[in-house]
């Protein structure tokens, strides 16, 4: 029997006990085979305890640059008891088993359809290291060392890996290079077969049989790794695969994202998986938003006493000028929601990031889901719709978060940043992170002091002078102390205030409109969007009071139906009008290179079937549109990227007969976005919703895991 070499095409599996030390080495592995130019995509699969439970540490390795998660293991690296048993029982038929063989493995791990591969990991770390943790820690690099000896991985690129990440503390380089070429230097004298012999000794080699039934637990142990080494067919190899592209979280490019959108404020109370957005914000912060004169910093971190505060107080400095938001998770957004409702009724701009995880109440919080579909799109009583951003890799993570800051000013509006945990905390490949530094940030309809002037009648008062000379506000709607710093309580490494801004500038034709008096709520661009006077814009004129309450185009309290009634009518004109600013769907048709090509709904491969995807979901399902097509079952796909749905969306829908919704929820929330969005626009709602009923069709994983394309596949295929 002749052996087949997998080359850059497997998955392996490291099972861990959190708190070990195991994260930043198994890692390593993913950034040896990204550093050599193959794609890969991993993901960290860890409990909510601090220390002691089970960890495991996934990598699929695709030279198709498939970077969804695959069904099966083919290498097991199991270090942790307390999960073997079903480690064991994870590894593919024809995969590998790799333990620690300072002890004998427990009866009933005797497969015949796997290979073994026992090394003595803690045996080898206590001939060598006297500390127990560094015993356990080096324990952790050893197997590192083996693999690269195994799949032929580079030693040199792991070397500079190892550098790399101890750059600043290298004392600490010489002894992980030591423990690298432990684990290599192991398998070479244990697997050291010379191709011929390798060649020559296959699964069904009756002799090794014969030699096995009578060999002792030592011989039998070494003739193992001899079979093991002649067998191994997985192997990882150079290519050129991934251009300039880079290895990045979505967390920390929500951050950037900030950074580059002009925000100087966070606000937020910590909960997992969305820490590490306000972690790596504080990080770039301290690198970029710091006076170059003074050194002092223009920025500022709250850390709240609970979710409900911090987005009170990322509220609070919007309203005041500055560019600010939270981040937080499902049960964060359920106490939000209260203020989430205030936002959208008083058009207070807001930016939130909601990185989901499993629901509901603490449900699994280090497990990944889309389950805030439903809480975030209508969050809080009344009727109430916001904006999501549905970015689907660290890119769009960066550039959505950007875009949410404009969005939230343009729409006077929250607007919320919808990622999850798989996206945040693992790293994707994934194409640069680009800027246009031309680029001019849209603050949306903010009336300046001279446009107020004009609109009561044109004459510059002596106040009104006086306002000019005392240079702003200090950022509570009261004038400032003559100190010359106004735009520091909108304060940007780009300077906000300096950047021009369209809408603001053509406010002036329409000035004559406000007949002589401000309205906070007036809607004389008929789109739904009033304008807003920032704080201390202007000593006299542009006041107004915000409130929750129900209130007239002047922002003057009133129980009166009819202006309640118009109010919300523009609000949902305003909803009209976000269809044009947000995101536009993307459809994809496969491409060489493996992109979606953005075209019109009406191309597509003529097919009267459908399938949506978006987020975390489009990995997975790209390579099982492509198994799909090799079955002959062709499908037009469309990646929503926002909420509200617009024309192209509608378009989409209602050109095909039948569309799978493809999500990562118990309950099929996207579908139900879906089902009452475009259910209401049509003329005869309930004659809509029995038509879309019957023509979309639910595709759901809600296991706590990264949706596969495998289970994409079946579920479709179930229904041809």
């Amino acid at each position: 029997m002749e052996n087949s070499i997998k080359v850059n095409d497997f998955v392996v599996r490291f099972a861990n006990v959190n708190g070990t030390g195991s994260a930043s080495a198994n890692a390593l592995f993913t950034k040896a085979v990204f550093r050599m130019g193959v794609p890969v995509t991993p993901k960290n699969i860890f409990p909510s305890n601090i220390q002691g439970l089970p960890t495991w540490y996934e990598v699929r390795v695709s030279e198709k640059g498939y970077l969804g998660r695959r069904e099966g293991v083919d290498l097991m690296v199991a270090v942790n008891p307390q999960s073997m048993k079903k480690d064991y029982a994870d590894v593919m038929s024809g995969g590998y088993f790799v333990y620690d063989s300072s002890k004998p493995l427990p009866p009933g791990y005797d497969r015949d359809d796997i290979t073994h591969i026992g090394i003595p990991l803690m045996e080898m770390c206590n001939a060598e290291y006297t500390d127990a943790r560094q015993r356990q820690l080096f324990k952790n690099i050893v197997y590192i060392g083996a693999l690269v000896a195994l799949f032929k991985i580079e030693f040199s690129v792991i070397e500079q890996l190892i550098g790399e990440q101890f750059k600043g503390k290298e004392k600490l380089i010489e002894p992980n290079i030591k423990a690298l070429k432990m684990g290599e230097k192991w398998v070479e004298e244990n697997f050291g077969l010379t191709d011929a012999r390798a060649s020559a000794l296959t699964v069904e080699d009756k002799a090794l049989t014969n030699v096995r039934a009578s060999a002792t637990p030592d011989e039998d142990k070494a003739l193992t790794n001899v079979r093991a080494s002649a067998m191994f067919d997985l192997k990882v190899e150079r290519r050129d695969l991934l251009g300039d592209k880079i290895l990045y979280g979505g967390n920390s490019a929500c951050a950037l994202g900030a950074i580059f959108g002009g925000a100087t404020v966070a606000a937020w109370y910590p909960i997992t998986p969305s820490t590490s957005v306000v972690d790596a914000f504080a990080k770039y912060a301290s690198k970029y938003r710091v006076d170059a004169a003074t050194g002092k910093n223009n920025y500022a971190i709250v850390q709240a006493e609970d979710e409900l505060a911090a987005i009170g107080m990322v509220m609070g400095a919007m309203w005041n000028g500055a560019r600010a938001f939270t981040a937080t998770s499902g049960p964060g957004v359920s106490l939000m929601n209260e203020f989430l409702g205030l936002g959208y009724f008083a058009e207070i701009p807001t930016v939130l990031i909601d990185v989901q995880r499993t629901g509901p109440s603490t449900g699994m919080p280090t497990r990944t889901q889309q389950s805030d579909l439903l809480l975030a799109a209508y969050a809080s009583h009344g009727d109430t719709k916001h904006p999501l951003l549905l970015p689907a890799t660290p890119k769009e993570c960066f550039e959505m978060t950007a875009q949410a800051f404009d969005l939230t000013e343009q729409l006077q509006t929250p607007v919320i940043v919808m990622t999850d945990l798989d996206l945040g905390m693992n790293d994707h490949v994934t194409e640069p992170l680009e800027w246009d530094d031309t680029r001019a940030y849209k603050r949306g309809k903010v009336l300046t002091g001279e446009q107020l002037d004009e609109i009561y009648g044109g004459a510059r008062t002596l106040l009104s002078a006086m306002d000019d000379a005392s240079s702003g506000a200090n950022g509570n709607g009261h004038v400032a102390g003559g100190n010359g710093d106004a735009d520091k309580r909108v304060l940007a490494a780009a300077d906000l205030e300096k950047q021009p801004d369209a809408e603001a500038e053509s406010a002036g034709s329409y000035i004559e409109q406000f007949r002589g008096k401000y309205g906070r709520y007036l809607d004389i661009d008929e789109d739904g969007i009033p304008y807003r006077t920032i704080p201390g814009t202007h000593l006299t004129r542009g006041a107004y009071t915000t409130r929750g309450s129900s209130r007239d185009e002047y922002a003057v309290y009133t129980e009166d139906g009819d202006a309640y009634r118009r109010n919300v009518d523009r609000l949902a004109r305003k909803w009209k009008t976000a269809e044009e600013l947000v995101p536009a769907p993307l459809f994809y048709a496969p491409q060489a290179d493996g992109t979606e090509r953005v075209s019109s709904p009406n191309v597509s491969k003529g097919s009267k079937q459908g399938v949506i995807y978006f987020g975390t979901s489009t990995y997975a399902a790209r390579e099982a549109i492509e198994m799909l097509d090799a079955d002959g079952i062709h499908l037009d796909a469309m990646r929503p990227r926002a909420f509200p749905f617009g024309k192209a969306f509608r378009e989409f829908v209602a050109a095909h007969e039948r569309i799978f919704v493809i999500e990562q929820n118990r309950d099929a929330q996207f579908r139900s976005l879906i089902m009452i969005e475009l259910g209401a626009a049509l003329s005869e709602p309930a004659a809509a919703a029995t038509g879309l009923s019957d023509k979309l069709i639910s595709v759901l994983n809600y296991d706590g895991m990264p949706i596969t394309a495998d289970n994409i596949y079946r579920q479709i295929t179930a229904n041809f």
